[in-house]
């Protein structure tokens, strides 16, 4: 498909892995850069896919810099490079016998990181906003990994949660609703990081602006997200490792071009 403009309409119909879609959107408005279509295309891919904050940091980029060609190209190189799987893998500790570990968000990055550590005992749970189900039957291991409803956790001997966050900025996360009420389920005791990585800290008026899209979309793409401030969170993974909330969204910045912040 040579027309960057074909390509870009058919990611707007992406039904594939949301983690591979901010890739292929780079590469195709790499094709675009010049062009007045260029502003349109962007704001349209976002009204198919608002709640990908990859594809927001993209775009972000791409409209922001004088030459949008290298923005695409860079930000595609950042993101193919995202080292936030092999800092999960190096970061989790080893296991209490009987204990497990709880996943919410079974992403791309968590899977690579799981391919490396065979020695976590693993469920995946499904909260209302996040089935898990679908995403399993893509991993890339054989490794058996049970679903359980939040109600299960504490009989399963889940002792640490990792949920995948879809945004990130300095008021807390956007996450899968329904993590507010797991986190009731499993009690204090229960150690919680969140997964971030490349693409998903974010300027909170961009964050603002995400919700917004979702919610002027939510009736032809429903989405299920909700906040959570950072009290229960001990550490975020991203691309400097497992940090305290406040030093992993630090040093980070993001443009934020007026094209983003107008509803679409």
């Amino acid at each position: 498909m040579s027309n960057p403009f074909e390509r870009l309409r058919s990611l707007a119909r992406w039904s594939g892995d949301d983690d591979q879609l901010a890739g292929e959107a780079a590469l195709a408005i790499a094709g675009l850069a010049g062009d007045p279509g260029m502003v349109v295309a962007c704001r349209r891919m976002l009204a198919h896919h608002p709640a990908n904050a990859r594809l927001w940091w993209l775009l972000a980029h791409v409209l922001a810099a004088p030459e949008p060609r290298l923005a695409a190209r860079q930000c595609m190189d950042r993101l193919d490079a995202d080292p936030t799987a092999t800092h999960l893998a190096a970061s989790l500790e080893i296991q209490d016998e009987g204990a497990r570990l709880g996943i919410v968000g079974w992403n791309r990055t968590v899977d690579l990181a799981m391919s490396e550590r065979f020695d976590l005992d693993v469920v995946a749970i499904a909260v209302e906003g996040d089935d898990p189900t679908s995403l399993l039957r893509r991993r890339t291991t054989d490794r058996n990994v049970r679903v359980v409803e939040p109600w299960e956790c504490a009989a399963a001997g889940v002792d640490h949660l990792l949920v995948v966050a879809v945004a990130l900025d300095d008021r807390g996360a956007l996450v899968p609703r329904g993590v507010a009420d797991l986190l009731w389920e499993v009690g204090d005791d229960v150690d919680l990081w969140l997964v971030g990585g490349v693409g998903t800290v974010l300027p909170h008026a961009l964050v603002a602006a995400m919700l917004d899209a979702i919610a002027d979309t939510e009736s032809d793409h429903p989405v299920a997200l909700e906040r959570l401030e950072f009290g229960r969170v001990t550490k975020v993974v991203g691309l400097r490792g497992a940090e305290p909330p406040d030093e992993a969204i630090g040093g980070f910045t993001c443009p934020l071009p007026a094209e983003l912040l107008r509803p679409l």
